[in-house]
C-alpha cells in the first residue's frame, strides 16, 4: 500500500501543477482549441510508450477508458477556465473535495463502508465546499458562483474519471491512450463541425505541451497506483492536488484566500486527511 500512496502523491503533485499550467493556457487561449492541442500531444506521446510497455486488453477496459476520455473533456475544460478566469481559492478546493467524495461513495455502494473517521471527513469536506465560497473576493474576474460551478463540474468529472480509470487497470497505459484519442477526437470534431479554430494560438503552444506532459505523467502514476491500491485510498491521496494549485496561484498570481476562506481551505485539507486516516 505504501507504493500506491507514493504513486498517488506523485500524481497529485503533477495534477495540481497541471491545473495551474492549464490556467496559464486558458489565459492565453481560452477556447476548446487549446484542449485539442493538449490531447493531440498526449496521443502522440502515449501511443509509442504504450506499445513498448504492452499489457493485456479487453473490451470492458476499452469501455471504461472511453468514459475516462469523456470525463477529461468536461473536467479539463472546466478547471482550465476556472483557474484562468475564476477565483482559484474557490474553484480548486471545491473540485478537490467533490473529486474525492465520488470514489468514496462508489466504494460505499459496493459495500465497502468507511470508518467513523472517514465518514466525519466526508462531512467536513462538504462543509468546506460551502465555507470556501464565502468571504471576500479573492482575484479572478468571474463571480464566486461561477467559480464554484466550474469547481463542481471539474470535481465531478475528476471523481468519475478516477472511478472509471480504476476499472480499466491491468492494461498498462492503454487506457490513457484510448482516453486521449476519445478526448482529442471529440474536441477536434466539435470544432470542425462548428467551423471554429482547431489549432492552438502560438502563445499557447508551450503551455499545451507542458500540460500534456504533466497530465500524461500524473495519469500514468495513477494507473499503476490503482493496480496496487484501493479506489478510495488512491483517490483520497490524489485529491490533495488542490494544495499544489493554490500554492502556485498564490505565489504567481497573488490569489490568496481571504477571511473565512482560510477556514474553508483548511477544512478541505482536514477532510482529505481524515478520509485517508479512516481508510
Amino acid at each position: 500500500m505504501t507504493g500506491a500512496i507514493a504513486l498517488a502523491a506523485l500524481s497529485a503533485i503533477l495534477i495540481g501543477t497541471g491545473d495551474f499550467v492549464g490556467g496559464v493556457l486558458g489565459r492565453r487561449d481560452p477556447t476548446p482549441a487549446a484542449l485539442v492541442s493538449v490531447f493531440g500531444w498526449m496521443v502522440a506521446v502515449s501511443v509509442p510508450i504504450a506499445i513498448l510497455i504492452g499489457g493485456p486488453w479487453t473490451g470492458a477496459e476499452i469501455g471504461w477508458s472511453v468514459g475516462v476520455g469523456l470525463c477529461w473533456i468536461a473536467g479539463f475544460y472546466a478547471l482550465m477556465l476556472g483557474v484562468a478566469e475564476g477565483k482559484v481559492v474557490i474553484v480548486v478546493p471545491t473540485a478537490g473535495v467533490v473529486s474525492v467524495a465520488i470514489p468514496v461513495a462508489v466504494d460505499m455502494i459496493r459495500g465497502m463502508r468507511p470508518s467513523a473517521i472517514a465518514g466525519v471527513g466526508v462531512a467536513v469536506g462538504f462543509a468546506a465546499v460551502a465555507i470556501v465560497g464565502l468571504g471576500h473576493e479573492a482575484g479572478g474576474r468571474r463571480s464566486r458562483k461561477w467559480s464554484a460551478a466550474m469547481g463542481l463540474i471539474g470535481g465531478v468529472a475528476t471523481g468519475l474519471g478516477f472511478t472509471f480509470l480504476n476499472q480499466a487497470t491491468g492494461a498498462g497505459i492503454w487506457p490513457i491512450v484510448v482516453a486521449s484519442v476519445v478526448a482529442f477526437g471529440l474536441a477536434a470534431g466539435f470544432l470542425l463541425v462548428t467551423r471554429r479554430r482547431v489549432w492552438v494560438l502560438r502563445e499557447g503552444l508551450v503551455p499545451s505541451i507542458a500540460l500534456a506532459a504533466l497530465f500524461l505523467g500524473s495519469f500514468a502514476a495513477l494507473v499503476f497506483a490503482f493496480e496496487v491500491g484501493t479506489l478510495t485510498i488512491v483517490s483520497v491521496v490524489t485529491s490533495q492536488y488542490p494544495v499544489v494549485t493554490l500554492v502556485l496561484a498564490a505565489l504567481v498570481w497573488r490569489q490568496r484566500p481571504r477571511g473565512v476562506q482560510y477556514v474553508g481551505a483548511a477544512l478541505a485539507l482536514v477532510s482529505v486527511a481524515l478520509i485517508a486516516i479512516g481508510t
